[in-house]
């Protein structure tokens, strides 16, 4: 359920008087509720107090560390979204602040509606992580009557304590339909989200099988392709149907996708290891992909299988920026030029392998 606008509290941490009532106007005409501090101190002090959905802070905050107060701040709430202001000259800091959890940035000078749109964009998110931190609570107090049946029966037949045991799997399930749900709104404004998952699922699960990975560890794998994406919900609709290239702030806030997948994700326990899977499937074998610059055995091997599988749809698939796909000669051609660069050689031979068979 979406939360009205006056029920969402934002925390502003702006030195700068003018800049700071520029902000507060903005979004109390938007209906936010606002709390505007002009230190990091002060700001640090009232969060840790006060129930805040998204925090605004600018990265240029004196007498302080403003990558520290960030990750004290997501130390504090994780699922908290932050976003950064810069100017265009601190770039780099913003790329450093994305990668330690930052949702977005605002470059000054920034209009008023692009404000609103990062705002109205962060607060969903923040609608996001309340939705599923809900439904967690409903299925640990769900588990915790199971587990008191179960107890009870112990003693009892097998085929009750399979039932507990079904009961749990049930769910289970029930908690990912409504996660799928939520990838249900990235389909209805891209369409090739849906298509490119099953067929990223189809290459990736050959792949896995064809490495001899063990039943859990293919089922694992499935379930991240499923979920590879849903950090596409909370980049802006321009960005994705775009049918040019992208700006360079354009392609950070696409780049942001895998790591905002893994947030959403983040509160539910039973998917630990799919959700790094997820929020590493854009790390390079060579170190240099995103968010995090893993590489070689650093990346999950889930990731490793999943970045070749992407990877080759994308090249095959009509998108917005290119209306001419590759063929799937040239865009072997093309992971095969990457193999020991952006994929993993193992992986890339295996891939080939299955691909020239059938």
């Amino acid at each position: 359920m979406r939360r009205h606008n006056n029920l969402i509290r934002i925390l502003v941490m702006e030195t700068d008087r003018a800049m700071r009532e520029l902000i507060s106007d903005v979004l109390l005409q938007d209906g936010y509720r606002v709390n505007c501090v002009h230190s990091a101190k002060e700001g640090l002090r009232i969060f840790s107090k006060e129930n805040f959905d998204a925090v605004i802070m600018n990265l240029k905050l004196p007498r302080c560390d403003s990558l520290k107060v960030l990750q004290q701040i997501k130390n504090r709430k994780s699922d908290c979204p932050v976003v950064v202001i810069s100017d265009s000259v601190s770039f780099s800091k913003v790329q450093r602040a994305i990668s330690k959890g930052a949702y977005d940035y605002l470059s000054v000078p920034f209009k008023a509606d692009e404000l609103s749109f990062v705002i109205r964009n962060a607060a969903g998110v923040a609608n996001l992580g309340n939705i599923i931190l809900n439904l967690k609570k409903e299925l640990s107090k769900e588990q915790l009557i199971l587990k008191s049946q179960s107890d009870l029966i112990k003693r009892d037949s097998s085929d009750k304590i399979r039932r507990i045991d079904k009961l749990y799997k049930d769910l289970q399930d029930t908690y990912m339909r409504s996660i799928k749900a939520l990838i249900q709104t990235i389909d209805a404004r891209d369409h090739y989200t849906h298509r490119h998952s099953e067929n990223v699922t189809k290459y990736a699960v050959a792949i896995a099988k064809g490495m001899d990975l063990s039943p859990k560890e293919v089922e694992a794998i499935k379930e991240a392709c499923d979920l590879h994406d849903l950090g596409k919900i909370a980049v802006p609709d321009y960005i994705l149907n775009k049918p040019g290239k992208l700006t360079d702030k354009e392609w950070v806030q696409m780049k942001l996708h895998s790591s905002k997948g893994a947030e959403i994700l983040a509160p539910l326990s039973f998917l630990n290891g799919i959700i790094d899977i997820v929020r590493q499937h854009h790390e390079r074998y060579d170190g240099k992909g995103y968010p995090d610059g893993r590489k070689a055995e650093q990346i999950y091997l889930g990731s490793r299988i999943i970045a070749v599988a992407d990877a080759f749809d994308a090249m095959i698939s009509k998108r917005p920026y290119r209306t001419k796909p590759l063929s799937k000669k040239q865009a072997i051609e093309e992971i095969k030029r990457n193999r020991g660069k952006q994929f993993d050689p193992q992986v890339v031979d295996i891939f080939l392998k299955i691909f020239n068979r059938k």
